[in-house]
């Protein structure tokens, strides 16, 4: 089982701070916790540069969150207290997703993490159809990631967690390959963004360093 946490801050925290108190807090609930097999932090302190196009107001829009938190557990395992991973006063939406790993890379270096909601018209089953025919052209116009990780939204744990069709994470070496040198060309990812919103009434894209916890 794969839980994701998306934490932000009530505050607005210096970069530095918030990260050194979220890795403490969260490396304190694993310390308390048997259930959590593994565990990545990826904290959204990343500012990739892109061009000045309004096409790409979905991809440079300021992050959605200020963390998000991988939980892998097993699968008769009890959710834990997510709450306990945060620092005091963080907000906190969790969902339950089934995961499909379409490139296998380390836990390190730099993620782009896109999450998207479908149209209210469209079947699940549907959004799950063309989110999965979309994968080969988002494989192909980013050939310099490391690792390309779907998630796809099966439960929100938390009450105020918004609605959620999917999340993305592509993953890179370092920082200077996200923004516009992440695609192969602007145009292809004028296509990939294309493609995507004939299904995908909302998206948002959080540029964000990883670390692993556990």
């Amino acid at each position: 089982m794969k839980l994701l946490v998306f934490i932000t801050s009530a505050e607005i925290p210096a970069p530095a701070d918030f990260a050194m108190r979220l890795r403490e807090t969260a490396t304190s609930a694993l310390q308390r916790t048997s259930e959590v097999r593994a565990c990545v932090l990826n904290l959204a302190d990343v500012q990739p540069l892109w061009p000045s196009d309004p096409a790409m107001g979905a991809l440079a829009a300021p992050p959605a969150c200020d963390a998000l938190l991988e939980l892998w557990l097993e699968a008769d395992a009890s959710v834990p207290a997510l709450a306990d991973f945060a620092p005091a006063g963080a907000c906190c939406a969790a969902y339950r997703v089934e995961e499909t790993v379409d490139l296998a890379g380390p836990p390190k270096g730099v993620r782009a993490i896109n999450g998207w909601t479908g149209f209210a018209g469209i079947a699940p089953d549907e959004l799950r159809r063309r989110w999965d025919a979309l994968l080969p052209l988002s494989l192909r116009v980013q050939a310099a990631a490391s690792s390309h990780v779907r998630d796809w939204v099966v439960e929100r744990l938390t009450l105020d967690a918004p609605p959620l069709s999917g999340i993305t994470s592509v993953g890179f070496a370092s920082a200077a390959a996200l923004g516009v040198d992440q695609y192969d060309s602007p145009e292809a990812a004028y296509a990939l963004l294309e493609a995507g919103s004939a299904f995908m009434a909302d998206e948002w894209t959080l540029f964000a360093r990883v670390e692993r916890l556990r």
